[in-house]
């Protein structure tokens, strides 16, 4: 009974020009998106290696410096202001080790700062990145990533394959013929939606296996992860869809009232989420203002911090008493690292903060769930992007730890020094998919139940 009803809803299906139409367009616009997002991710790999190789690069040049012939007559002072300059702009860049679904938040990685470069200076003054402190899925439409592209264009195949599914059968007859016919017709609706579903989900799939093809640093879990995301994501839309055709109205007004529910779960209860935290988020014009207080102070201390690391740190004769830059301003760089760094970690705490905030509601906002995954899947998520700040404020520690004292004692580098260079640790372990995977199938569970609990209206001619 279910294999000819389908078979026969097929065929209803694929000889509709209109729906042939709509999958047409939209999967010209996946594919397209598909490939712009995976050859972004790939460029984006490449340049991680390029940037790892030309450090390397620059560390044998620095190296076949020191093995050279000795420079005659080089003063101290030269041997502490080398060292200064190495341990200023010489350190490796700590890059973020994105994940196999990076093709899926491209855009969004952008909006981070991927890579750090350590230095023995105030990083936080010297090396910050300009940015605006906001959501990256509320961000005015721009570059969109594939991700981005899924979750608002899915929605809108879904409410076109959908449309008129029940409403202009009833108008013309035909829907008369199938409930005298077919005792309970509510399976014929089923059958129909269960094609649509499957359509929609090829025309996820296959786009995303370009996306994942191009990019040469994706896994195969990471694209199962993500077509089994998309399949929950879908199949919420088109549950929606068939609620919609269950309502005593035109097929106009249920297109409307499947629009409505998308632009309030895409756009009106993200940004309202947003706005409600923004009374909580950290001020970045305060955060600077405060950065330049802490520069006029750690100036005013400047002679007794020198004389303080001196005192805990000269286990040996000091080559000279008189100290001139770099070495008189090296105590004052790490003060006042340390007490700028406290002040700009709070937008990554923020940020982790806001985004497991928006998480919470992904079980009324799809979207919000989708995206949350995607970010997850390529390694971008806030959480992570946190644990890799604190892993470089770490590993920025140990580098101006190992280098001060070759400038403050004048001893400047050796080949030695430069073998057993700090080198930045990283876990690539990805956040888990499995909560916020179970958390959309469920929305599309509880939607499911709905529309067999109310199936019996589909049976009215």
């Amino acid at each position: 009974m279910i294999r000819p009803l389908m078979q026969a809803e097929w065929l209803r299906f694929r000889s509709h020009p209109g729906n042939r139409w709509i999958i047409a367009t939209f999967l010209l616009v996946f594919l397209l998106n598909a490939a712009w997002s995976g050859w972004t991710a790939r460029e984006h790999r490449h340049q991680q290696v390029a940037e790892a190789q030309a450090w390397r690069t620059m560390l044998e040049h620095e190296r076949s410096g020191l093995l050279g012939t000795p420079k005659a007559g080089e003063s101290l002072e030269q041997k502490a202001r080398t060292a200064f300059e190495f341990a200023r702009h010489g350190s490796p860049p700590a890059q973020l080790p994105t994940l196999g679904g990076l093709t899926l938040g491209t855009t969004a990685l952008k909006l981070l700062s991927p890579v750090s470069h350590v230095t023995v200076t105030n990083r936080q003054a010297d090396d910050r990145k300009s940015e605006t402190l906001t959501n990256p899925r509320l961000e005015a439409i721009g570059e969109i990533d594939f991700a981005t592209l899924t979750a608002l264009l899915l929605p809108i195949l879904c409410i076109c394959l959908c449309y008129g599914l029940l409403q202009e059968d009833r108008a013309s007859g035909i829907w008369r013929l199938t409930t005298m016919t077919h005792p309970q017709a509510w399976q014929v609706l089923g059958a129909s939606l269960l094609i649509r579903w499957c359509v929609v989900l090829l025309c996820l799939a296959l786009p995303s296996a370009l996306a994942f093809g191009l990019d040469p640093g994706a896994s195969l879990l990471a694209y199962l992860s993500w077509i089994a995301a998309g399949a929950g994501f879908a199949a919420i839309w088109i549950i929606l869809g068939g609620l919609a055709c269950l309502l005593p109205v035109s097929a106009g007004a249920s297109a409307s009232a499947l629009l409505a529910v998308w632009i309030v779960s895409s756009f009106v209860l993200p940004a309202t989420l947003s706005v409600q935290g923004d009374a909580k988020a950290p001020s970045r014009m305060a955060s600077i203002a405060a950065l330049r207080v802490i520069q006029l102070d750690v100036d005013e201390q400047a002679p007794a911090l020198l004389a303080q690391w001196y005192a805990q740190n000269a286990d040996t004769t000091v080559p000279r008493q008189s100290h001139v830059w770099p070495v008189s301003f090296m105590p004052r760089y790490t003060e006042e690292s340390l007490r700028a760094r406290a002040i700009f970690r709070r937008f990554d705490a923020y940020r982790a903060t806001r985004d497991s905030r928006l998480a919470a509601w992904a079980l009324v906002s799809p979207p919000i769930g989708l995206l949350d995954i995607a970010d997850r899947l390529a390694g971008i998520d806030a959480a992570r992007y946190h644990r890799y700040a604190l892993a470089v404020d770490d590993y920025e520690d140990r580098w101006r730890d190992y280098l001060t004292p070759r400038i403050m004692f004048y001893r400047g580098l050796t080949p030695a020094d430069l073998d057993a260079l700090p080198t930045f640790a990283f876990s690539s372990a990805p956040t888990s998919v499995a909560w916020p995977l179970v958390r959309l199938w469920v929305s599309a569970l509880v939607l499911l139940l709905t529309f067999l609990l109310f199936r019996h209206h589909a049976n009215t001619p």
